[in-house]
């Protein structure tokens, strides 16, 4: 999932490759990514995601997000455990999650190693910024894994998170929202 404005770094399909090349398990291998303007131009230090440590993710770390997420554009996706998996869901556009939930539920580890794999652009049209899309989206995505124990616990954090982009900026989702929340 390689947004067309985001830059790959050339030694990045290689260092992927070559770290998942004998590791049958990994079904998605990620990096590092730097983020920069519309422009181009680099964000500042302090914000870059550069040199977060590698890690090995399952299916509880993606679903319960125990470890920092993979970001999108550094995803180098295994054929094989793709294709055993069924493949994507062309009803879902947020393909990402998605993808990591479906593969580590069946099996497959990620692995995100501590290399700059990629330099994402931040820009007004980014999905992250549509709150509605990214809301319906992620709740389809869970809802696929309702059998899960925690599955109410990662519904609601999420919609308390989206709650608080949302008051924000569309006061109508926010009480969407929060009505589907429960009161304790």
């Amino acid at each position: 999932p390689f947004g067309s404005d985001d830059v790959m770094q050339p030694d990045r399909l290689s260092v992927q490759m070559a770290h998942i090349i004998d590791k049958p398990e990994v079904g998605i291998c990620g990096g590092n990514i730097e983020m920069i303007h519309a422009d181009g131009s680099l964000y500042p230090e302090e914000i870059q995601g550069r040199d977060i440590p590698s890690r090995r993710m399952d299916f509880e770390d993606v679903f319960l997000e125990r470890k920092i997420y993979v970001p999108a554009p550094t995803m180098l996706i295994r054929r094989e455990a793709l294709e055993k998996v069924g493949g994507f869901n062309p009803e879902i556009r947020l393909e990402d999650l998605y993808i990591q939930l479906k593969m580590t539920h069946a099996g497959y580890v990620i692995d995100v190693l501590n290399h700059l794999c990629a330099r994402y652009r931040k820009h007004s049209s980014n999905s992250y910024k549509n709150v509605r899309f990214m809301t319906e989206s992620i709740l389809r995505i869970y809802q696929d894994y309702s059998d899960h124990p925690d599955y109410e616990k990662v519904r609601c954090r999420f919609l308390n998170s989206m709650l608080s982009k949302a008051s924000k900026k569309d006061r109508w989702l926010a009480e969407e929202l929060l009505s589907q929340l429960p009161f304790h």
